[in-house]
């Protein structure tokens, strides 16, 4: 049976983002959060790699709570803020302000 149209759009969507902007594709298994549907690991890898400072701040605080007061801070803000206003905008953890988007350089 052939896919139906909405499919076959989706994966010519798809395609395109992975092949043109090197987007990368999640496995299911890597969507740690089901009720928000957060990829955790890539989050904190992200903060990580770009904000080391910020969030070893972070950690002399918390410790190894750090990465729950991230999430737990995301999803209360979540609630009442769009997620792209978020991710625009940054997010504040406990007084620290955490950027979850960089624009690409022109």
């Amino acid at each position: 049976m052939f896919p139906g149209p909405e499919k076959k759009f989706q994966r010519h969507i798809a395609q395109y983002l992975k092949r043109v902007n090197k987007y990368a594709v999640l496995e299911q298994s890597e969507i740690t959060d089901t009720e928000h549907y957060f990829a955790e690991d890539h989050l904190i890898a992200f903060i990580k790699a770009t904000q080391p400072d910020t969030f070893k701040a972070l950690e002399e605080n918390y410790g190894t709570d750090a990465r729950i007061e991230i999430f737990r801070a995301l999803k209360d803000e979540a609630h009442h803020t769009p997620l792209w206003v978020i991710i625009r905008s940054g997010l504040k953890v406990r007084g620290l302000e955490f950027k979850l988007y960089y624009p690409k350089p022109r």
